[in-house]
């Protein structure tokens, strides 16, 4: 295998866009659009542009570039993917959608026809169409298998749909096997999630408690073991770990610039202490810095599963 080292990826992009890979995007546009103005436009150097234009998040200049480089370069698969996420950043759905149509058959690649089949999946969650959005993530674990995000996205949507044994299989399977996506934290934890869902609490337990023996930080498993002992009907046992999480979630949250995640499970906590006006100012705010549609799902699961 020949390796590519930083200095030489860093003068591989400043061939193509005229920039150092470490200036900022508004810098990488200058330097773009100087360069196609001198040498002329390209399909990659208008996405590259165009990706420029969605980090600042002017996505009707990066919509504009995404159809140049699609004009120029019909089957350029990064473009025709991206322009699909753009216009669901425009929050075009529909349009999203037709764009996503038009480029399945354009895609060769298995990695595009996976990322394509997961911006749908997104966009099919959004508006709860649930069992559309599970035939579009299988379909991106046949491209491209063993993807803990599309797992853990699956796992939610089979929880929504009550569909608690075969949520259970699936995960099972792959939590035991030794591979890469079998070993990762965020399969072991939907899984344990699913067995929480289901009423399964001592198999569910014991991952738990190893957990909390190994972990550093320890709120998302107190949380997941308060669960547990709520639904054994150990209300005291459960509000003793809820505020050992919320001691610990108060700590690491950050006013300033909160990591959404904790804000979340702090949210969960809250509300399963019965504490629902602060709950909910948990929740506004996630609504409010957009929170992933998904995760904000996997709150409303451990909500209604309370």
């Amino acid at each position: 295998m020949i390796g590519i080292t930083a200095t030489a990826l860093g003068a591989i992009l400043l061939a193509v866009t005229g920039a150092p890979p470490h200036d900022g995007p508004a810098v990488r546009i200058k330097a773009l659009t100087k360069r196609m103005a001198t040498v002329g436009r390209t399909a990659e150097r208008l996405f590259q542009r165009s990706m420029c234009y969605a980090e600042l998040r002017q996505y009707r200049s990066a919509l504009d570039d995404l159809h140049g480089a699609i004009e120029l370069d019909p089957a350029h698969e990064r473009a025709l993917v991206e322009h699909v996420r753009v216009l669901v950043a425009l929050q075009k759905p529909d349009d999203a959608l037709a764009s996503a149509r038009k480029a399945r058959p354009l895609l060769r690649t298995p990695a595009f026809r996976a990322r394509l089949s997961r911006v749908e999946a997104d966009l099919l969650t959004a508006r709860k169409h649930y069992g559309l959005a599970i035939a579009h993530l299988d379909a991106a674990l046949r491209h491209v298998p063993n993807q803990p995000g599309v797992i853990l996205h699956r796992s939610i949507l089979r929880g929504l749909l009550g569909q608690r044994d075969l949520r259970i299989r699936e995960l099972e399977t792959l939590v035991d096997e030794p591979s890469a996506c079998g070993q990762s934290p965020i399969v072991e934890a939907a899984w344990v999630d699913a067995l929480i869902d289901a009423g399964r609490f001592e198999r569910a337990r014991k991952v738990v408690e190893t957990r909390l023996r190994e972990s550093r930080f320890q709120s998302a498993w107190l949380l997941r073991r308060a669960r547990i002992h709520m639904g054994m009907g150990h209300r005291k046992l459960a509000e003793a770990d809820l505020m050992s999480a919320l001691r610990e979630l108060t700590s690491r949250i950050r006013p300033e610039s909160p990591d959404l995640l904790l804000v979340a499970d702090r949210a969960a906590a809250l509300h399963l202490l019965g504490r629902e006006k602060a709950s909910r100012s948990d929740q506004r705010l996630l609504r409010a810095k957009h929170y992933p549609t998904l995760l904000q799902l996997r709150l409303q699961l451990i909500v209604r599963g309370s």
